[in-house]
């Protein structure tokens, strides 16, 4: 008797410590948050480096840049994890400390060369490039003014419809145009190189003149090549003068006056109204018999 229950407890014990064995060897269940580990998401600044493989040291986690150099690493350990970056002519590592399971980290990572940095702060939105200042625009010419008038006496040099070269002035007309001869309005077809021709219009910037009337004169007793006109002093270079766009030249026989008195040409200024009566030369200049400065 004393030896079966010395055997059925032996038996009660074994079986005892078998169950505790078993208990003591099974493994605890990993918690979440161990299993969700952390989330890495960065931006790769590089101009020259293209994608880049971006992987987690030590682990099998491995991802790669898109086309605007974004990457996102997930289940990354707690912690401190370094990065390894590898791309043309780039193989370069990047510690990122402070990782905690279930957040995510933002980094901007710069290449710089053949290594990786983290930059500090938000990344700067890049400046514009400047708009270039234009080129500052030169001032036109003093442009006749609309009141000015122009009339001259010459002999027409050239014909090319509905234009005239008169006196070297190239003269245009147009159908409000009054063209006459003896009184009588002729058509611009007979007009003929030669013929002496008195101008009157209004003189434009390019020293041309736009004509109001073109009167053909008979006999070689009325060819003068007088001219007359009104218009602003563009410019003065003593002893000439710009006048609506046409070279006016002084001398000694000039008179040069004002109110009635005789004034030196230096009292003629750019802007100022003058009227000249004066000659034709070949050259298109006229040879001022005399300017007068108006109000």
């Amino acid at each position: 008797m004393k030896i079966f229950k010395m055997v059925v407890g032996a038996f009660l014990v074994a079986g005892a410590l078998g169950m505790t064995v078993a208990c003591g060897s099974s493994p605890s269940a990993p918690s979440e948050d161990a299993a969700a580990g952390a989330t890495i998401q960065g931006t790769v600044e590089s101009t020259t480096a293209g994608a880049l493989r971006v992987s987690v040291m030590g682990t099998s986690l491995t991802t790669v840049t898109d086309d605007a150099g974004r990457f996102t690493i997930t289940t990354v350990p707690s912690g401190q994890a370094t990065l390894r970056f590898q791309g043309s002519g780039l193989d370069s590592q990047l510690q990122v400390s402070g990782l905690q399971s279930g957040q995510v980290t933002a980094i901007n990572v710069v290449v710089q060369g053949s290594q990786v940095a983290l930059r500090q702060g938000p990344s700067p939105t890049p400046s514009p490039n400047p708009t270039p200042s234009p080129n500052p625009t030169p001032s036109p010419n003093p442009t006749p003014s609309p009141n000015d008038e122009t009339e001259f006496t010459g002999t027409i040099q050239s014909i090319a419809a509905p234009n005239l070269v008169v006196a070297g002035r190239r003269v245009h007309t147009d159908g409000n145009t009054r063209i006459r001869r003896g009184g009588t309005t002729i058509p611009f077809s007979s007009l003929q190189v030669g013929q002496t021709v008195e101008v009157e219009g209004r003189p434009l910037a390019d020293g041309s003149v736009q004509a109001t009337s073109v009167n053909v004169e008979d006999g070689p007793g009325d060819v003068e090549d007088d001219v007359e006109f009104t218009g602003r002093v563009d410019s003065v270079s003593p002893p000439n003068l710009v006048v609506a766009g046409r070279t006016v030249v002084t001398d000694g026989n000039t008179r040069i006056e004002a109110h009635g008195n005789t004034i030196p040409l230096s009292s003629i200024k750019a802007s100022d109204r003058v009227e000249v009566e004066g000659t034709t030369q070949s050259n298109g200049t006229v040879r001022a018999k005399k300017v007068h400065l108006e109000d």
